[in-house]
């Protein structure tokens, strides 16, 4: 049997080989990037219109990568600087349990760190919760990397359920895009400050 790091280059690698193009099929590929653009495809589908390959390096988050990660979360979700010790307390506490209850991950493109998620253990499944890209590189691969490193982290440790909690406007799509099915839908109120 193949390793498992042969098998996932090989599946990384399949898309990138280009046959069955339309005439109209305009490929953008650069150091890291491959992407489609086809204009006779269908309107709003992904078919022929693609990014196929972004190296968006994932790794998972360490005490030493804390920090970046941190400050990325932060960011991300627009919280403020002042929350940075709280968060950093439930992480460093979360990553040094002999059982981790939530393992999280930062993507980077050219070193910097650019998105982040993370997938809180259950008995029989993972949940994958947090996924956020910086605005300054949605449009990369990253949310789709963070994704793809969750499940084989999960598949990793014999675990063959992943759910979520998905926005409607954010990721739900991308997630159906991917394969996830859809359950429920469901509402969610926030309590007004005063």
């Amino acid at each position: 049997m193949r390793s498992f790091e042969e098998r996932r280059r090989a599946a990384i690698e399949a898309p990138r080989q280009r046959s069955m193009l339309r005439p109209d099929t305009r490929v953008i590929e650069r150091p890291g990037w491959l992407q489609l653009v086809t204009p006779s495809a269908p309107r709003g589908s992904a078919y022929l219109n693609e990014i196929i390959f972004s190296d968006v390096p994932v790794e998972a988050v360490t005490t030493g990568s804390l920090d970046d990660y941190l400050e990325t979360h932060l960011r991300g979700w627009q919280l403020a600087a002042d929350q940075m010790e709280a968060e950093r307390r439930t992480h460093v506490i979360a990553l040094s349990a002999s059982r981790p209850p939530a393992f999280f991950f930062l993507a980077r493109r050219g070193g910097v760190p650019i998105a982040t998620a993370g997938v809180s253990m259950r008995d029989t499944y993972g949940y994958l919760v947090g996924g956020q890209v910086l605005e300054a590189a949605r449009g990369l691969g990253a949310y789709q990397a963070l994704v793809a490193a969750r499940l084989a982290f999960l598949a990793a440790r014999g675990v063959d359920l992943a759910v979520t909690q998905a926005r409607a406007a954010t990721s739900a799509p991308i997630l159906e895009r991917l394969g996830f099915e859809t359950l429920f839908r469901s509402k969610v109120y926030e309590l007004a400050r005063h």
